[in-house]
């Protein structure tokens, strides 16, 4: 089961936080008292490590008078995708199940489960099975008549769901009375019409079976808030007296995990102490050794490091050094950073797949210990421990939040009256619940790229560098440009477009979008828009650049340059790919884009398409060109394109506004 949405209602500060769409990494950002950990909190409760019930004391909201309470109030509900194995499984159950994908789990106060299947199609009611059998009775001979009149009798004249259960026969049976028991053929007639007319019943029925089922698939959610550090040494004698009688602390407990992903038998060491020739201990310590800072190298990239395992007698001590200074440091002696990294992602890499195989890991503000580079780091573990558990935590730091992955985040927000609200939408209007995410684009933003007062977003580098070349040209010979007081940003693409727009208009700088003319565009100005990041009048097109009458279905930045001369530049930037087959135009692809016609060209003979390449000469020959050099419409198209930019600029709002 592969959880993909939960919802939190009637816990703590939480009236209901709405449907949360999960991935395989998931976020959580907001500002404090904003729900977050209230949110891992419920949903640990659904089904935890430790059985666990929800409080009426405790976990019911406080602003809530406890009259209202009914023990019958859900909680935490969470939808889960169904895997083949398991639909299949269900099949075997009950053949009407075949066509579910996914059931939502539901516990509420008094600690019940409730489970819906989807796709479910509700129970017939008497009301309706009634209309179906007159119909029915219109259509059939006299000799059948009776029997089903008797049924049609016995049905109820309420609309409450028509049930199809044994038990219901039963009571059909009961409700026919002696006319059921003077003759069998009616209660048989009502039995298989039942069959017939209730198909929702008989799938109600293997819903009730498979419940069982899916109460055992149902992964448990395990939430850490604290994280314990791994000691610097062990007395083996010792700790294997406290596992013998299961009596490991803390501390115990995470050694016990490093030992393991070692590959070290603390028995095997213990008995080797005791022979004259500590070769083959040295061997095993040394091969440990090797195995965990291999692990560990591959994420911490703050310095080199090496973990060393040696034997003093009985006493194993975990020794490390670095590039930078050579000398052997205990463990507990390293910085508080390295070892809570350290101890994290030994504890999670060989538990995830084994104690928490399966889980879906709850981790609140990993990584507070860290310097910001180190949290990049932690972000690469949290990638890895989603190979086997999907993972949801929160953060308050920008430098937590994977800038490539923006579509994970979600922001926990405080509206009032209608309490905490968990959204999947992370350019909240909430200024404070989306600053980690608004400082972590300014950070990137700021190794790279100026911003102004007056700011126009693009898509990518090549739309950069064409504009820009474009509008210094245009500007030299007077033709319609852009004033040069507007910065030029490009976004790395489309999705990423709503998130900088967010983080500049939250700045109080002035924003204008420009989006291709394609689904990626598309997805980016309704996100823009209905999100309230920009107006739509400061949303602008790629269509606007065109003779409105010849807009094609999609378009990008290359195709307001005519096929011929664009491949011309791709043939050049591709010179040593193709050798003496360069492209020719017409191009054969019939796609609307000029890009994914070039891309399919390209693609046919082997060789990757990278826009980049022809956009940087393009720009280069702009610098020494003018408008005249530009061939047939392009100069128009352009001209189209500034003036669209320049009349939303006056929209721009004023300091006043």
């Amino acid at each position: 089961m592969i959880l993909k949405q939960f919802r939190i209602r009637n816990y703590k500060g939480i009236e209901d936080s709405g449907e949360v769409d999960v991935g395989q990494l998931t976020v959580l950002v907001g500002k404090n008292e904003s729900g977050k950990t209230s949110t891992l909190q419920a949903l640990q409760k659904l089904k935890g490590a430790a059985p666990q019930t929800y409080d009426r004391l405790r976990d019911y909201p406080r602003g809530r008078n406890l009259k209202d309470f009914r023990p019958d109030l859900p909680v935490a509900s969470a939808l889960f995708d169904l895997s083949d194995v398991e639909i299949k499984r269900l099949t075997e159950i009950d053949p009407s199940l075949r066509a579910v994908r996914q059931v939502r789990v539901t516990r509420d106060y008094a600690g019940a489960y409730s489970y819906a299947f989807t796709p479910y199609q509700a129970p017939m009611t008497n009301r309706a099975a009634r209309t179906k059998i007159e119909d029915f009775l219109e259509t059939i001979g006299p000799k059948d008549v009776p029997s089903l009149r008797a049924l049609l009798a016995a049905l109820p004249q309420d609309d409450l769901p028509l049930a199809g259960t044994p038990e219901a026969i039963e009571a059909t049976k009961s409700q026919l009375g002696p006319l059921g028991e003077t003759d069998p053929g009616v209660l048989q007639g009502a039995v298989l019409l039942l069959s017939v007319l209730t198909p929702e019943a008989k799938q109600a029925a293997g819903f009730r079976a498979a419940t069982p089922l899916i109460e055992s698939w149902l992964p448990v959610f395990v939430y850490f808030d604290e994280y314990q550090t791994l000691p610097g040494r062990i007395d083996i004698p010792s700790f294997v007296d406290r596992r013998n009688r299961s009596v490991l602390n803390a501390e115990d407990e995470t050694m016990k995990t490093l030992v393991s992903l070692a590959g070290l038998d603390l028995d095997e060491l213990l008995r080797l102490d005791q022979a004259a020739d500590k070769t083959e201990r040295t061997l095993l310590t040394n091969r440990a050794s090797l195995a965990v800072t291999g692990e560990v190298a591959q994420y911490w990239k703050q310095r080199e490091y090496q973990a060393e395992f040696r034997l003093d007698g009985p006493t194993l001590t975990i020794w490390v050094k670095d590039n930078v200074d050579q000398a052997l440091v205990a463990l507990d002696e390293r910085s508080k950073g390295f070892r809570w990294f350290f101890s994290f992602y030994v504890v999670f890499r060989a538990q995830s797949a084994a104690q928490f195989k399966g889980a879906i890991l709850l981790l609140d503000e990993p990584g507070l210990h860290l310097h910001a580079s180190a949290q990049e780091d932690l972000i690469r573990v949290l990638w890895r421990l989603a190979q086997n558990n999907q993972v949801i935590y929160t953060t308050h730091s920008p430098f937590m939040i994977d800038m490539d992955a923006l579509e994970n985040i979600r922001t926990c927000t405080e509206t009032g009256g209608a309490g905490i609200k968990v959204s999947n939408n992370p350019w909240s209007t909430d200024r404070d619940a989306v600053f980690p995410l608004q400082a972590a684009l300014g950070f990137g933003l700021s190794q790279s790229l100026a911003v102004g007062k007056e700011n126009l977003l693009v898509e990518g580098p090549s739309d950069y560098w064409i504009l820009t070349s474009l509008r210094r040209m245009f500007t030299a010979a007077n033709k319609q440009s852009v004033n040069r007081a507007v910065a030029l940003t490009q976004t790395a693409g489309a999705s990423k477009m709503p998130g900088m727009a967010a983080m500049m208009s939250g700045q109080g700088l002035g924003v204008i979008a420009l989006l291709d003319h394609d689904g990626a565009g598309n997805l980016a100005r309704d996100d823009i828009v209905k999100n309230k990041v920009l107006p739509d009048k400061l949303v602008l097109s790629i269509s606007a650049a065109f003779d409105q009458a010849k807009v094609p279905a999609e378009a990008e930045l290359e195709d307001l340059f005519p096929e011929d001369f664009y491949v011309k530049y791709l043939n050049r930037a591709y010179a040593k790919e193709l050798g003496n087959s360069p492209l020719t135009t017409p191009l054969q692809s019939k796609k609307p884009r000029l890009c994914a016609r070039i891309e399919d060209g390209l693609g046919a003979r082997g060789i990757p398409f990278h826009k980049t390449r022809a956009a940087r000469l393009m720009a280069e020959d702009f610098q020494n060109q003018a408008p005249g050099d530009l061939p047939g419409t392009t100069v128009e198209n352009f001209e189209r394109l500034f003036k669209t930019v320049e009349a939303a600029r006056a929209k721009l709002p004023k300091k006043s506004d």
